[in-house]
């Protein structure tokens, strides 16, 4: 019975540690504010290749443009990726690399394309 009397105290213990944690998380990040952002700095500093390297991956979107691994939030944000992601839903199948020049040809005329390549695959070379 005391063992039972133990584990259920426990979950109690367990919750009230947490909120504890997380208010002391906050106290430490306010008080240690130009340390933490020192180290931070420093870090970037040091690992800056790593950290580009990492972020110039390229991506293929859902919609099937490619994009660097950091700015595939804002490509997906973009009025192209709505666009496309409208047209492919409509379709409700994959778009194909000539569609894909299509639609870009199409809707962005003002861009310099090159002739007699899909734009698809001239993105994936560069």
């Amino acid at each position: 019975m005391h063992c039972a009397q133990a584990l259920a105290n426990q979950g109690g213990f367990h919750l009230s540690y947490k909120e504890h944690r997380k208010e002391y998380d906050i106290y430490y990040r306010e008080l240690n504010k130009d340390i933490l952002k020192e180290k931070a700095k420093e870090y970037r500093e040091n690992n800056k290749d790593k950290i580009n390297a990492k972020n110039s991956e390229r991506i293929t979107c859902e919609c099937g443009c490619t994009s660097r691994k950091d700015k595939i939030f804002q490509h997906q944000k973009s009025s192209c990726h709505q666009k496309l992601m409208e047209q492919k839903n409509k379709s409700k199948r994959d778009l194909t690399d000539e569609e894909l020049d299509v639609f870009f040809r199409t809707t962005y005329p003002f861009q310099n394309y090159p002739k007699g390549i899909l734009i698809t695959s001239y993105a994936q070379t560069i």
